[in-house]
């Protein structure tokens, strides 16, 4: 398992971020820092330079996770980071969602192993994977270049993975149907994949100075109909120097 860069952990249970700290840095040499209290580790992000990951403990928290959310992803340095909550399970579905909505990539419910906890790192970081293999992949993997360069966070992955679930269905897809058959692989929620396709979205639309932000289902069906564009060129262009060499 790789690395996942920079990781903040943020948790008011000292004992409970040491033990964490020592089992990112052992496994997969993660640099972590720790911080107890919110108002703390907003003053340490708003100066930081890149976060990969931000673990953040709800329980005993100094501040409402919901006003702390949106300040964390305000900063530069959080705008692409993966940010995993944890907390009781007890949470109604409403206010997951919620949070996810918020601003947060994934909920995790306490308690948990550190194997599981790993898992979804990976998969929350894993934008070079896909879930499945498709005759659009190489395509895929270009717009997404092009799009979203190096960035995009954990909302880059889901762009792609619904855009495999888009090029590949029978019918004309909507966005709920997609996000919701990526929502059963994954084990993310839907709001969840949209919110972060929408982040995404938003990042790409201010490196590009766009006047406004393309919704989630606008932005999958124009680019797959650029994808579908660009595959029927290739495919004629390919017959054509066919043809010449006959």
């Amino acid at each position: 398992m790789r690395g996942f860069g920079r990781a903040v952990l943020i948790n008011s249970s000292v004992q409970q971020m040491r033990l964490i700290k020592t089992e990112f840095e052992s496994y997969n040499g993660t640099s972590c820092v720790c911080i107890a209290r919110a108002s703390d580790a907003l003053e340490y992000l708003q100066k930081a330079g890149r976060v990969d990951l931000i673990l953040l403990d709800i329980l005993g928290m100094d501040m409402d996770v919901f006003e702390l959310l949106p300040q964390i992803r305000s900063f530069p340095s959080c705008v692409n980071s993966q940010i995993i909550l944890c907390g009781p399970g007890n949470k109604s579905a409403r206010i997951r969602e919620s949070l996810l909505s918020t601003g947060a990539d994934y909920y995790m419910i306490k308690p948990y192993k550190m194997d599981a906890l790993f898992r979804c790192i990976e998969a929350l970081s894993g934008t070079e994977h896909f879930l499945f293999t498709t005759v659009w992949d190489a395509a895929i993997l270009r717009k997404m270049e092009e799009e979203f360069g190096s960035g995009g966070g954990a909302g880059r992955w889901y762009a792609a993975c619904c855009l495999q679930c888009w090029l590949e269905s029978n019918d004309l897809p909507q966005v709920k149907t997609v996000c919701e058959k990526l929502s059963e692989r994954i084990n993310v929620s839907r709001k969840g994949i949209e919110s972060g396709i929408h982040r995404a979205l938003q990042t790409m639309a201010k490196q590009k100075g766009l006047s406004r932000v393309p919704s989630c289902g606008e932005w999958l069906a124009s680019t797959a109909e650029s994808i579908r564009r660009e595959q029927n060129e290739r495919s004629r262009r390919s017959d054509y120097e066919g043809d010449k060499l006959e």
